[in-house]
């Protein structure tokens, strides 16, 4: 019965920790809705009801959502403000998981040959023994009220 009791308890506390960086609010719709949590991103991720998408900040999609194959989606519902994502009338198509792209917050300091410390933003780290890890960023999941 302890057993019971102890492997009920460890499948709830893995449970709670594995929503730990998930995020949640609920948006009118209709509604405008500033997305600042990813503030400074160069890319913002989505995974909604239609596929994953990802909303560029610069380069040749700048100000648009790219499907999973590279295509373009047009769409004037969106814009970018002072580095943050405009969503001007939030519908049943923007509900959905959001995160910085790529979701990973390994950060580290790079000493190059030139004698300059640079920031470097670190994807994933290899170890040693020839493991991969990362660690998983912040995620927001946006539903309507």
């Amino acid at each position: 019965m302890n057993r019971f009791i102890l492997a009920a308890f460890l499948l709830v506390a893995i449970f709670a920790v594995s929503l730990a960086s998930v995020a949640q609010q609920k948006v009118k719709n209709g509604d405008r809705f500033e997305l600042r949590l990813f503030n400074g991103a160069l890319a913002i991720s989505r995974t909604v009801p239609a596929e994953k998408q990802v909303f560029n900040f610069i380069g040749e999609h700048k100000g648009y959502f790219v499907d999973e194959n590279g295509k373009k989606i047009e769409s004037s519902n969106y814009e970018i403000q002072n580095g943050i994502l405009v969503i001007k009338k939030f519908t049943d198509a923007d509900v959905g998981l959001y995160s910085k792209h790529p979701n990973v917050a390994a950060k580290f300091f790079v000493f190059e040959l030139s004698n300059f410390l640079k920031f470097q933003e670190k994807i994933m780290t290899t170890n040693d023994d020839g493991t991969i890890s990362a660690v998983p960023g912040r995620t927001l999941r946006i539903s309507l009220e």
